[in-house]
């Protein structure tokens, strides 16, 4: 079990909890095989470039181990927090720019609500992986709120935000550069460990190790589960807005 990263205890409940967590990396596949470039398309760099990083991060939630997923999916909710609160950070500048009104109280309770609740988010992400720089993700998106509410003016809590938002993403750059040579070492150490794995056991039956590891029956039944709930889903609304149609137009059938 120790190649799954799955300890002996409760290994049932986390046996699951792998599967789960496999099955964007079938979706991230999928996504990225339809959206190979035609032959016209090659010579552009930087779609190779993204669709190599695409491809790389549906391979890695394909086949790394528990603990490491985790970890990646770690930094992709912290991400994702980071641009959900600039999102809303800036929605709150165009509601700001509105004339005030009766709501306007209960705007900077959503606001400020949405920014506390996404800093939490984020800081129990990060120290899972020891960052002492966590608090600021994305809780920086906070201080403009604070502006606003001591009287600055429109203007100047637009050029608050743009200041806060090159300090975020100077500091994600600083946190992505820390992070490479981490990330270089760990996939060296993982090269090495399969090569002797497949000296010792041969070509044919690594690749068989590596494919029965990547395409597991219970995640592909997860996967497909899914697919067919969506396109149930999918075909309920299509024929809901048809029906919607249909009445408008004053049809008869």
């Amino acid at each position: 079990m120790s190649i799954w990263g799955l300890p002996s205890e409760h290994a049932q409940f986390l046996k699951f909890a792998l599967l789960v967590m496999r099955v964007p990396g079938f979706l991230l596949l999928d996504v990225w095989w339809y959206s190979l470039p035609d032959a016209s398309e090659t010579e552009q760099l930087g779609f190779n470039v993204a669709s190599l990083l695409f491809l790389s991060l549906a391979v890695s939630l394909l086949l790394l181990p528990l603990s490491d997923l985790v970890h990646v999916y770690m930094h992709i909710i912290s991400g994702g927090c980071i641009i959900a609160a600039h999102l809303v950070i800036h929605q709150f500048l165009q509601r700001d720019a509105s004339p005030p009104t009766t709501s306007s109280s209960i705007a900077y309770v959503y606001i400020f609500l949405s920014l506390l609740f996404l800093t939490c988010l984020s800081n129990w992400c990060l120290p899972v992986l020891k960052r002492p720089q966590s608090v600021l993700f994305p809780g920086m998106y906070l201080i403009p709120v604070l502006f606003s509410l001591g009287g600055m003016s429109l203007t100047s809590t637009k050029w608050s935000v743009q200041i806060v938002d090159s300090c975020m993403v100077i500091l994600c750059t600083i946190y992505s550069l820390g992070l490479l040579k981490k990330i270089y070492k760990y996939v060296k150490e993982v090269f090495d460990f399969y090569s002797v794995v497949r000296r010792e056991i041969g070509n044919h039956h690594f690749i068989s190790m590596m494919i029965s590891r990547a395409w597991q029956p219970e995640s592909l039944v997860l996967l497909f589960s899914y697919l067919f709930l969506w396109q149930v889903w999918s075909n309920y609304n299509d024929l809901t807005d048809k029906k919607y149609i249909i009445k408008e137009k004053g049809l008869h059938i």
